[in-house]
């Protein structure tokens, strides 16, 4: 039985690259026993467990054939390799997830920060506004009460103009009045 070729590839950071091959049975090469040796070492290590390793014969019984010298894995291995690969996706998955939402929070903080600095200057310009209406409200009221006292100085002006008028013809009447009876005909 051939073996079947699934390559995943994962990388780290803040992306994760997974590259799934054809599953048609391939014959192994040396390249993809390396591979699938280098892809066990590294699950052995991370995971703490040993793989089973097939270390006898000249090899054909799981599909695989081995170099002189090198072990093989078996079906078991085999998937336990795709499961730990996958377990380490999911890890890398939930990492980058975790990034996201800790990225989307401090987001949403960063937005809360603003729309609060942001409504404090509305209110204070909302105040100033206020302000500045109250005093031009003021001044037209000033203006207003300047007007009207200027209309009732005018009032008073031309009251006062008539009344030296009448008092000056009364006093020219009586003057006139006094020289007659003091005048001799």
């Amino acid at each position: 039985m051939d073996a079947i070729a699934d390559e995943i590839t994962v990388r780290g950071g803040d992306s994760i690259t997974a590259t799934r091959r054809s599953a048609r049975p391939m014959k192994p090469t040396a390249k993809l026993q390396e591979n699938l040796q280098a892809t066990e070492k590294t699950d052995a290590t991370r995971n703490r467990r040993p793989h089973r390793l097939n270390e006898g014969g000249n090899g054909c019984e799981n599909g695989l054939t081995k170099r002189a010298g090198e072990p093989q894995m078996t079906a078991e291995g085999a998937m336990g390799n795709n499961a730990s690969l996958m377990q380490l996706m999911l890890r890398a998955m939930k990492k980058m997830l975790e990034r996201l939402w800790d990225t989307l929070m401090e987001n949403k903080r960063t937005a809360t920060q603003m729309m609060s600095e942001q409504l404090e200057m509305i209110r204070q310009l909302q105040q100033e506004m206020i302000r500045q209406l109250q005093q031009e409200m003021i001044r037209q009221l000033q203006q207003e009460m300047i007007r009207q006292l200027q209309q009732e100085i005018q009032t008073i002006k031309a009251q006062a103009a008539e009344e030296l008028k009448k008092t000056d013809e009364q006093c020219t009447r009586q003057l006139e009045i006094m020289r007659e009876q003091t005048s001799p005909f």
